[in-house]
């Protein structure tokens, strides 16, 4: 689970791109920690509520414009946890395109030092409904 994550907080900070209900936890537990945490969502209205919550956010939208994504603030953190969902049910095919334009524009900015792909789908295999970190899993392959 989450809350067994320990990191040696002093002076480090970490970017969660796409911070749904995994990236929540994440950072409520690096925050606890005394982690700097800045999250990122696609919509305005997830900011506020993470911004409620006291988290840090800003809006993110992907893909990006290349040189307005290289000036994102979440870029200057040391290390990104990328949890963007997929969506591929909904018919998306970029997602592809949106790690490698948030590898690319962490490299080009070169303050990040680790990267983080982070992806619950693979886990929940499908499954229908509310599905967090309390759903009994499938483990049979």
């Amino acid at each position: 689970m989450i809350k067994d994550i320990k990191i040696d907080s002093r002076a480090f900070s970490v970017g969660i791109i796409g911070c749904g209900w995994l990236g929540k936890a994440l950072a409520a537990n690096l925050l606890a920690q005394g982690t700097a945490v800045l999250a990122t969502s696609s919509q305005q209205g997830n900011v506020e509520q993470l911004h409620q919550q006291g988290i840090k956010a800003q809006q993110l939208l992907l893909p990006a414009n290349t040189k307005q994504l290289y000036q994102h603030d979440i870029f200057t953190q040391q290390c990104l946890v990328i949890a963007i969902t997929p969506q591929f049910k909904k018919g998306q095919a970029d997602y592809g395109i949106k790690v490698a334009q948030l590898v690319d524009a962490a490299t080009q900015r070169g303050l990040v030092e680790r990267i983080i792909l982070l992806s619950s789908t693979a886990v929940y295999q499908g499954l229908a409904g509310l599905v967090d970190e309390n759903t009994q899993l499938d483990l049979v392959e």
